[in-house]
């Protein structure tokens, strides 16, 4: 995947937890672990994010592309929100 858009991806997941993203602070060891979101936010951004795999053309397999990079980088989940 291009830099632009895991560039693009970050700026939106970030902005779902109210940050702003920065290129120095994904830097950071395992700084995917220093914020969390709820189940619910995590299914919506996925839902984003398999939808603009698909319109960029990234991948067919836009669905198993978006939940590895959830694994590998997603915010962890905040338990009964």
């Amino acid at each position: 995947m291009k830099k632009d858009h895991i560039a693009i991806i970050l700026t939106e997941m970030f902005k779902r937890v109210g940050l702003v993203y920065s290129p120095e602070f994904t830097k950071q060891d395992e700084w995917y672990r220093q914020h969390t979101w709820t189940q619910e936010e995590e299914t919506d951004f996925k839902k984003w994010l398999v939808q603009y795999i698909k319109k960029n053309k990234l991948n067919i397999r836009a669905e198993l592309e978006a939940g590895i990079f959830l694994l590998d980088y997603g915010w962890m989940t905040r338990e009964g929100e």
